[in-house]
């Protein structure tokens, strides 16, 4: 978790996460119904219901993990991102006789969670490791392993601010990790060939 904002300098702000006995969470964790919640990222923001936010826009990731007491087994994680959009002002008075509007004044929220809960899987429609996307809240893809934070703030930057990956990650159309440590960061949750991790495509292994 510390080395996020290394690996991401400028990126982030109001760092929110702690370590709680065997839980990697945030103060006084409340889990919000993300379809029903209105004014998601507002009510997040204000109830500090987040790891971090992402200084540009006000953005937030929730990245929770639980282990066993030992700490060699993940018990159940949940990890979502919260996108605040991009704001386009109109010209004129869209609601003037005669004038149309020619911006949208705000775009829908977008949010992307990943579950993993052993003790709630059912069957291949709620498998018990599965992505959750803002598009539809009964969608649910089901994921093969939960991806380490340093995983899920790579694809989301990725998914989320392409211009950011590309001046950070893809200076030169050439992605900026030695082999072993591209290597180390994408294992497991997809393939890496010279060094170059295939961005193109879903970025989890699917079962």
């Amino acid at each position: 978790m510390t080395s996020l904002s290394e690996r991401w300098p400028k990126l982030f702000a109001n760092h929110n996460y702690i370590r709680a006995e065997n839980e990697i969470t945030w103060p006084n964790r409340i889990r919000f119904d993300v379809e029903t919640t209105p004014d998601l990222l507002a009510t997040l923001i204000e109830h500090r219901q987040y790891s971090m936010q992402v200084v540009d826009d006000g953005s937030v990731f929730q990245l929770y993990y639980a282990f066993s007491k030992n700490g060699a087994k993940l018990l159940e994680a949940s990890l979502g991102f919260v996108f605040a959009g991009e704001t386009v002002e109109p010209i004129g008075d869209p609601f003037a006789e005669g004038v149309m509007p020619t911006g949208i004044p705000e775009s829908p929220l977008g949010w992307v969670r990943l579950d993993y809960d052993p003790m709630a899987g059912k069957d291949c429609v709620h498998y018990h490791s599965h992505l959750h996307l803002s598009l539809s809240s009964g969608v649910r893809i089901p994921v093969k392993r939960i991806p380490t934070p340093k995983q899920f703030v790579e694809l989301i930057v990725a998914w989320f601010y392409p211009e950011i990956y590309r001046a950070h990650r893809l200076a030169n159309g050439e992605f900026q990790l030695p082999t072993e440590d591209s290597r180390a960061l994408f294992e497991e949750i997809m393939a890496v060939q010279d060094g170059i991790p295939p961005l193109s495509g879903v970025h989890i292994c699917v079962p």
